[in-house]
């Protein structure tokens, strides 16, 4: 099992060199190596005085005496203070000493949680976004991979789905068109998920045989790759896919009704109605590219019209947004293979094609028959309980290859627009677990408490809360006095006392005035 540890050294230590990422560093540690240290550990380094940060991610490559080799995973300019993280660390950190020494798990997520999301770039070439979604477009945009993480019920896949939206389209989920959801997928891993569901694998055909088939992923990546921001480019992509398909229907958009659009021994484009009425006619590629840029009706030709929507819609459409809800659940290793490499933003385009496990059995003329690949216009949003058990199984491999967005109770609270006696409550509930020992990944987000009827909120402990919470304590040989506890904490929060805590909230953050 991985075990997690933080290296203290001076800012200016000569002998300890930093490299360019995923190079070896090389360096000789003269102080003691803590015992059980062994190859694929991870180390934290934190910069002493002057810098007091972390700004440094490693990965133990071998050890040899006094000697040790790092991977350098991540480095940032800007890192997490030494006041970030409990205080008799902090304390630690603040002595001039350098020292290695291990850490637990969750206070190295913690920290790698808070470090990663330094990433956000102060770019004036990024598009800027307005609206509540923009901090988190901007993330995905530079990165590519984001994992929403925090508490159960902060509304991590709402979030998730309403950034891909506003990426897509600059609205919410539900007024994406149909058009539009082709440039979103959504998947919910589990244990039983593995390669051939999200990549490729053998699939039973008729007459007993098998088949390579396409997973959810690659398919995806194959509709993102067929798009161009060029029409003449965009046009052939919707040509070849009408010759693959024989034919394609087509919306006429002002009204009811769809036409379909065939190819000639030439390769010119046929517009066949699906009436008695009319005979087929052809669209020249001219008039569609021209129908394209001018982005209306050129000519009495209705039909180029209406192939230069469908062409606009489905073929020159920049971002594709993937969401994996629940990412820890599955057995990730299994699941992304090869993609590991493939998935990292430096690693993105033709440049980066991998060999997949069946890939010799592609067909000539697949886009993929040289290796697979993801787009650049590919954009990836996991999302992920901080509390839930299978958190642990988590690859590091994979861990690093994402930033991490963290939601708070607090921030879904506001989101959902909890308030009232049932903000009150949670409130209550969430103080009630962080006295018992918990910390705020295992507090209660806002969903628990958007759909609460007639003020019951003795069915929602007793059908949600309390299950939930149980399972919290579960091993603790005091759990029944810590249910007990938050229990009663629960029930006696009333919106007066919630009043009287905001208002006395308020009344601390004021200054006191001079002379006072």
């Amino acid at each position: 099992m991985a075990k997690y540890y933080i290296i203290k050294i001076e800012s200016l230590v000569s002998s300890f060199t930093i490299s360019d990422a995923g190079k070896p560093t090389t360096f000789v540690w003269n102080l003691p190596i803590p015992q059980g240290i062994s190859s694929g550990d991870s180390i934290l380094g934190y910069l002493n005085d002057p810098i007091n940060e972390f700004r440094l991610l490693f990965t133990v490559q071998s050890i040899q005496g006094t000697s040790m080799t790092l991977v350098k995973e991540l480095e940032t300019a800007i890192g997490v203070k030494s006041s970030q993280v409990d205080n008799n660390l902090a304390t630690r950190l603040l002595s001039h000493s350098c020292e290695l020494f291990e850490i637990p798990e969750a206070t190295f997520n913690g920290i790698l949680i808070n470090l990663t999301s330094r990433f956000i770039p102060d770019d004036d070439d990024i598009e800027e976004y307005t609206g509540e979604y923009a901090d988190y477009i901007k993330l995905l945009r530079t990165n590519h991979n984001l994992i929403l993480t925090g508490a159960p019920g902060t509304g991590k896949t709402y979030l998730a789905k309403q950034i891909a939206a506003a990426m897509i389209a600059n609205c919410s989920w539900n007024k994406l068109t149909k058009e539009q959801t082709r440039q979103a997928q959504f998947v919910q891993f589990h244990p039983s998920y593995d390669y051939t569901d999200f990549v490729e694998g053998l699939r039973p055909v008729e007459g007993g045989d098998f088949e390579r088939k396409d997973g959810i992923f690659k398919e995806f990546c194959k509709k993102a790759i067929r798009t161009s921001s060029d029409p003449s480019e965009a046009l052939e992509f919707f040509k070849e896919d009408v010759k693959a398909a024989g034919s394609i229907s087509i919306p006429y958009y002002d009204r009811s009704g769809v036409f379909t659009v065939s190819l000639g021994d030439k390769g010119n484009i046929i517009v066949t109605p699906k009436s008695e009425i009319g005979s087929p006619q052809s669209a020249t590629d001219e008039k569609i590219i021209e129908s394209v840029e001018a982005n209306e009706r050129i000519d009495k030709n209705s039909y180029t019209y209406y192939i230069s929507i469908y062409l606009q819609r489905h073929y020159m459409v920049e971002t594709f947004v993937f969401i994996i809800d629940e990412i820890n659940r599955g057995e990730l290793s299994k699941i992304f293979g090869e993609l590991f490499y493939s998935i990292e933003p430096d690693y993105r385009g033709t440049e980066g094609r991998v060999k997949t496990q069946y890939n010799e059995m592609v067909k000539d003329g697949d886009i993929f028959k040289d290796g697979f690949y993801v787009p650049d216009n590919v954009f990836i949003i996991g999302t992920m309980n901080d509390v839930d058990r299978s958190v642990e199984s988590m690859d590091f491999a994979i861990r690093r290859r994402f930033v991490w967005k963290e939601v708070t109770a607090e921030e879904s609270a506001e989101n959902m627009g909890i308030s009232g006696l049932a903000l009150a409550k949670m409130n209550a509930l969430n103080k009630a677990l962080l006295e018992c020992d918990l910390t705020e990944a295992y507090c209660i987000g806002g969903a628990y408490f958007r759909n609460v009827r007639d003020d019951d909120f003795k069915s929602l402990w007793d059908l949600r809360l309390k299950g939930v919470i149980s399972e919290y304590f579960r091993g603790d040989p005091d759990s029944s006095r810590k249910l007990k506890i938050v229990e009663e904490k629960y029930f006696a929060a009333s919106l007066a006392a919630s009043v009287d805590t905001q208002a006395q909230a308020a009344a601390d953050s004021v200054s006191p005035t001079e002379g006072e």
